[in-house]
């Protein structure tokens, strides 16, 4: 297989991911797996990851667009990314193989070509010779090395793809980064050290597919950074769909090798049918001072129940304290992307973004709320019925006002299913100016 920015080789037999995910479903079709909320379909953008790759100081944006036909080589995929500043195409990675879906998972990966510049970790869940996870620089897309073909996989874990999570375990002496990857059916995640190319498996999570995971910040204030394995769709006491999130210590997981039996600092349950607690968890830092690590956590409101709208709490995760909660207009229901991002207001509290991807039907919506009080401080609609507001990504200031910004995406995938092209602003976290706009199917 050929790897060559912006070119395209087709080695491949045509049809493979289609006759992968027909065995997939045959497997399946005695116990289906329920379906993600609000996703019927899927969008061109699938995946986002924010850096400065560049350099120059402003947040660039790479995209993840698994789907995408690369020349005449159908969903061969590609990963591109974007200039922050001028929106102008910095360089993109095409997928070589029909069905390869480049692209479908991406994760920072540290600097391991040291050329000042954060890389990416790209999966390819579907390539002929099986999943494998590209290293490559995110200044020039320049791939280090390929992973994965000395994985250990079964038969039903080539049949699925990666989810990669970025994550910088430990600070002695320096920062390690490791890449979660989850393979298939088993539930079974690997480690992957970005330098040493190892890899051990670190644990068994009987939610399989069902099972997301999130890097966190230093939770228990041991010093590393833990992630939280985002199990949404878990029953728990009886209530389906409740969901379940488990707390994973980084210093277990520091140095690739087999996790200690503490590796769980706990667990936090939803308390209802259908809460989908998981869908949405984000970091949110030290909001109380106690040195520990918060979360930010979103969930849909109950759409049978008269007057029900989404929440979003900070919750200190090992003690079950609620520190903040945020709720929406009366009868709205989804929550789409959220993040915490600084004390626009000046009252000594940050501020959260919040995307509301079916307000307008489907236009989508991204608002200020306060930390303090839940008011809305300010409030950008999206254009077209694309979903503006589906995720929401924290990013470095951008404009010099000591406030964070936000890249916030609009997936391409209208409620009445209809595809559309997707794009992404970058909104100034004061005041809402958007800062720049990135329409990822227009190669510029």
């Amino acid at each position: 297989m050929e790897w060559e920015r912006g070119r395209t080789v087709t080695t491949a037999t045509p049809g493979r991911r289609r006759l992968r995910a027909l065995l997939l479903f045959l497997l399946l079709l005695a116990a289906p797996l329920p379906a993600r909320p609000g996703e019927k379909d899927l969008p061109p953008v699938q995946q986002v990851v924010v850096e400065d790759f560049d350099g120059d100081g402003f947040p660039d944006v790479a995209v993840g667009l698994p789907d995408l036909k690369a020349g005449k080589v159908k969903e061969a995929g590609e990963v591109r990314v974007y200039s922050g500043k001028t929106g102008v195409l910095l360089w993109n990675l095409a997928g070589t193989e029909e069905g390869q879906a480049c692209g479908e998972a991406l994760a920072l990966a540290g600097d391991v070509d040291e050329d000042g510049a954060p890389d990416l970790a790209v999966g390819n869940p579907w390539a002929e010779a099986g999943p494998h996870i590209l290293f490559l620089s995110g200044k020039t897309g320049r791939v280090h090395h390929r992973f994965g073909s000395n994985f250990p996989l079964s038969f039903s874990e080539h049949l699925c793809g990666f989810h990669l999570v970025d994550w910088t375990v430990g600070g002695r002496p320096s920062p390690q980064w490791i890449v979660l990857a989850r393979a298939g059916l088993s539930g079974r995640w690997w480690g992957v050290d970005n330098r040493k190319e190892s890899y051990s498996a670190f644990f068994e999570d009987s939610h399989g597919m069902q099972c997301d995971a999130r890097a966190a910040g230093d939770l228990n204030g041991d010093g590393y950074r833990d992630a939280v394995l985002c199990a949404w769709s878990a029953e728990v006491g009886g209530k389906k769909g409740a969901g379940l999130l488990r707390l994973l210590s980084g210093e277990t997981l520091s140095g690739v090798t087999q996790p200690k039996s503490d590796r769980w600092l706990g667990e936090i349950a939803g308390t209802r049918e259908n809460e989908n607690l998981g869908l949405l968890v984000e970091p949110a830092g030290d909001w109380n001072g106690d040195r520990r690590a918060d979360l930010l956590l979103g969930t849909r409101g109950d759409g049978k129940k008269k007057g029900e709208t989404w929440t979003l709490r900070v919750l200190s995760p090992l003690d079950r304290v609620e520190i903040a909660l945020l709720r929406g207009p009366e009868g709205e229901t989804v929550i789409g992307g959220a993040a915490v991002l600084g004390d626009a207001d000046g009252d000594g509290t940050p501020e959260v973004l919040a995307g509301t991807p079916q307000r307008g039907r489907g236009i989508g919506a991204a608002a200020l709320l306060s930390g303090k009080d839940g008011k809305v401080l300010w409030t950008v609609d999206g254009t077209g019925s694309e979903r503006f507001g589906e995720e929401v990504h924290r990013a470095a200031d951008a404009d010099g006002d000591g406030i964070a910004e936000a890249w916030v995406l609009a997936p391409g995938t209208a409620t009445n299913g209809k595809k559309g092209k997707g794009y992404l602003r970058l909104l100034s976290g004061k005041t809402g100016a958007v800062l720049s706009t990135v329409n990822p199917l227009a190669l510029k």
